[in-house]
């Protein structure tokens, strides 16, 4: 990949939250995106109107519409897959087979010259205690079935996602693999658990916030317009598709508590909402929380050089200015109707 700049470019997932902004963000460059989601979590609202843009209707497990959507494509970025603690807790097998079989379908009925971009996750590091999670050190199957509390579900999905990319990679397929860490932004949805738009909404609504155990883990937070800029960065790098240097974490490596995301938002949200603590196997039974997710970015540096990430406090504050002027914009328009 040259450039992203008038690409014919297949996106699976394309109406989730990252994947929103990053066909926003592609279309903009005279890129043909075709978007194939089922709309089962994600939503058309906030995507780019244009001859440019088509969205086909359906499932990268059903395998003649993968192979249809699949040809003639220069680029694919495989995003799909189910999201949020909330909903891969309550339907595991399913965002399994969505992370596997749908992967094997993108890559096994793609063109063999057409290079594929495979979205896996942090949760692929497990339980571990580390601070830094590093693309070197080994992951198993069985450190992600301890993430999923022991039966097949969202992390075990991501590793097979992984070990698909690797074996397709293996006789000569293009495969970049990467690995986001906690991607935030405005338009990102609080209904499946994700903690910073539910606690911006709970703020906005005056309820109370729930920090699950004690608020001292961490997590590192990126931004999302930063993170579509990087992966553009990594996508037209060559040496980022090469054996070794082809599964690369992204994100920013600062770290956050949980409680002072709360306590930020609610310094900044004129509210009564205050912090209520729940255990955490009260709401996932059987499941255990990571204490600290932190990515270690050397490889993306190497890639790509040194990136500055906007703050906690500054993403923190664009979601809940544009969060507010929603709301306003709302109340206008039913006053008008």
């Amino acid at each position: 990949m040259k450039d992203l700049n008038r690409q014919k470019i297949l996106m699976t997932g394309g109406c989730g939250f990252i994947g929103t902004h990053l066909v926003n963000y592609l279309a903009a460059r005279d890129n043909t995106i075709t978007i194939l989601d089922d709309l089962s979590t994600g939503s058309i609202e906030g995507l780019p109107i244009g001859p440019n843009v088509r969205l086909v209707n359906g499932s990268t497990l059903d395998k003649e519409l993968v192979r249809q959507v699949c040809m003639d494509q220069d680029l694919i970025i495989h995003m799909a897959s189910l999201v949020g603690m909330e909903l891969v807790v309550e339907e595991p097998i399913q965002s399994y087979n969505v992370s596997k079989y749908g992967t094997r379908n993108i890559l096994e009925l793609s063109d063999m010259s057409t290079p594929v971009v495979l979205f896996s996750s942090s949760a692929v590091y497990g339980l571990t205690k580390d601070q830094r999670s590093q693309e070197a050190q080994a992951i198993s199957q069985q450190a992600a079935l301890d993430y999923d509390a022991g039966k097949l579900g969202y992390a075990s999905g991501k590793w097979a996602l992984e070990q698909e990319g690797l074996a397709a990679m293996a006789v000569g397929k293009q495969v970049q693999i990467v690995r986001p860490f906690n991607v935030i932004g405005y338009g990102q949805s609080s209904t499946y658990g994700m903690v910073v738009p539910k606690f911006i909404k709970l703020a906005l609504e005056g309820k109370d916030l729930t920090v699950y155990g004690d608020g001292n883990q961490t997590r590192s937070f990126t931004y999302i317009q930063t993170f579509c800029e990087v992966l553009d960065q990594l996508i037209t790098n060559p040496s980022a598709w090469q054996r070794g240097n082809n599964v690369i974490n992204v994100g920013s490596d600062q770290m956050t508590a949980i409680n002072t995301v709360a306590n930020l938002i609610l310094d900044k949200v004129d509210t009564q909402s205050k912090i209520e603590y729940k255990r955490y196997d009260t709401v996932f039974p059987g499941k255990q929380d990571v204490m600290h997710r932190r990515p270690d970015t050397t490889k993306m540096k190497a890639l790509i050089g040194e990136r500055e990430w906007p703050t906690i406090q500054d993403m923190i504050q664009e979601i809940i200015t544009k969060s507010i002027q929603e709301e306003n914009t709302k109340d206008w328009n039913l006053q008008r109707a």
